[in-house]
């Protein structure tokens, strides 16, 4: 007999666990980049719900996996507030959204900005790459220790 899957939630984090003297400065500058950066997600599936307009099984997912996304960064966001007591995560994703909304992101584009649909998803290959290895890499290195059971 299987257990069904219980879907993680942020108070399941184990925040009792944070130890601020493991964390470094720079690492503590990429969690919050990545913070904002996967908070914004809702964003980026708006957009690709615009480029497969007619494909409403991709644009299921794409919101599904927004949803998912948007949970990451509110679990690094609270990471970071907890490291970094004088920083706010939606103090920082205001002036961020303010400072950076490209322009397919709120137009009426119904097109990629990469040339078709192939384009956009080795595009987001790419960066979900880029983002696995690195994660892979600090976690190797172990630097990542009180933030381990999130990435």
């Amino acid at each position: 007999m299987t257990t069904p899957y219980k879907h993680w939630t942020i108070d399941d984090l184990p925040w009792d666990k944070i130890d601020r003297s493991k964390v470094s400065p720079d690492l503590l500058k990429v969690i919050k980049a990545a913070a904002l950066v996967e908070y914004g997600a809702d964003s980026y599936a708006d957009y690709l719900c615009k480029v497969f307009a007619n494909d409403p099984e991709f644009q299921a997912l794409a919101r599904s996996w927004a949803v998912e996304e948007v949970q990451h960064g509110k679990a690094l966001g609270l990471w970071a507030e907890k490291i970094d007591p004088s920083w706010s995560m939606d103090k920082a994703m205001a002036k961020f959204r303010a400072g950076y909304t490209p322009d397919h992101f709120t137009g009426d584009i119904d097109k990629s900005v990469r040339g078709s649909r192939s384009a956009e998803m080795v595009a987001r290959c790419m960066v979900e790459t880029g983002r696995t290895e690195g994660n892979l890499q600090a976690h190797r290195r172990r630097r990542i220790p009180s933030l381990q059971t999130f990435l």
